[in-house]
């Protein structure tokens, strides 16, 4: 559960050069409705222009940045949101002895 000190986001390699991003570095994730923060993941199974966080986090969520849609029980959509990305820090020094492996892996 604590192998992340923040939650991470997944970005592609391409969308990460654009911001100035590398693994590790803190971002924040933000629109009209709220912001979070998180660690980037550079992943490169990533679709261009699509980022992928945890729903919910031991350690922070991405529910601060939802949309205006809502479902059946009014309970509003966090799982699909445009949401705008800076950086906000250089890695840390603990988050550069992490492993940022691919999450795609051949056995």
């Amino acid at each position: 559960m604590d192998r992340w000190a923040v939650p991470y986001i997944q970005i592609n390699p391409e969308d990460a050069a654009e911001l100035g991003v590398g693994n590790g570095d803190l971002v924040e994730v933000y629109n009209g409705d709220g912001a979070t923060q998180a660690m980037a993941y550079i992943e490169p199974s990533a679709r261009r222009n699509e980022t992928f966080m945890l729903f919910g986090a031991p350690s922070g969520t991405q529910g601060n940045v939802v949309n205006a849609g809502v479902n059946e029980l009014i309970l509003p959509n966090f799982k699909q949101t445009w949401a705008d990305i800076r950086k906000i820090a250089d890695a840390s020094p603990s988050a550069k002895t992490q492993s940022f492996k691919s999450w795609e892996v051949e056995l």
